[in-house]
């Protein structure tokens, strides 16, 4: 994995943390980037550091139907991180049954909580 790679996983897993996430870093043959529990729900978090987002929802294929397929045997709600996403590709996110987010948004809301914190 590459050190952007690494920087954006380590990114994405702070802020979860932030928002009282319980993170669980990848276990090896795991589906998910990393996991979150919160308020009893899981969460499988999917990172796309560098990956075109439509490309990949509209021509993912067999990945995205796996991590769908994943999240639903493991009662598990999928959660794509990208870095930016277009408005038809967070509608199909929604219509797909998972939560598409940009960084940039998770870093707005990251920072809100930080300046509240001060």
């Amino acid at each position: 994995m590459a050190d952007k790679e690494k920087e954006f996983l380590a990114r994405c897993s702070l802020i979860f943390k932030q928002f009282n996430h319980d993170v669980n870093q990848r276990l090896k043959n795991s589906t998910w980037d990393f996991e979150t529990t919160y308020e009893g729900k899981k969460y499988g978090v999917v990172c796309l550091p560098k990956t075109n987002t439509t490309d990949f929802l509209q021509n993912g294929g067999e990945t995205l139907d796996q991590y769908l397929d994943e999240a639903d045997k493991g009662e598990i709600r999928l959660v794509i991180v990208c870095r930016q996403g277009t408005p038809e590709d967070f509608e199909f996110s929604k219509t797909m049954g998972f939560c598409l987010v940009g960084i940039d948004k998770l870093n707005s809301l990251y920072s809100d909580i930080m300046s509240a914190l001060n």
